[in-house]
């Protein structure tokens, strides 16, 4: 969506709305109980991950070691943040501007600098 509009109604979607119903262009009228969602053009995540000692593990469950999950996780997350959308009642495809910042936490790893006091 390129606007340079503080706001844009990009979909109106009636009250019981279902997404295999195909929305009707129509006067809609404004009520307090009326919901209203907002997009932004830009996200900003930040994703911190637990990599001590105790990932090390292998997780009785899956058989796998927690570590290895960990990025599993982060990889499936990073790609659902990723995928483009579309707007429900409408044929736009949304695809905002993502910011990520990855922290990583582990107790074995000190750093002399950078260091909050």
């Amino acid at each position: 969506v390129k606007s340079e509009n503080e706001l844009d109604v990009l979909s109106i979607l009636p009250n019981g709305w279902q997404p295999d119903e195909p929305v009707q262009p129509r006067p809609y009228l404004l009520v307090p109980s009326t919901r209203v969602t907002f997009l932004a053009r830009q996200y900003r995540f930040v994703i911190e991950l637990d990599l001590s000692p105790s990932t090390g593990i292998v997780d009785d469950s899956t058989g796998e070691i927690i570590f290895d999950e960990v990025f599993h996780a982060l990889s499936r997350c990073l790609v659902g943040l990723l995928r483009p959308f579309r707007i429900p009642g409408s044929d736009i495809i949304y695809q905002p501007e993502i910011f990520v910042t990855i922290q990583v936490y582990s107790s074995i790893i000190g750093l002399q600098s950078h260091q909050v006091k």
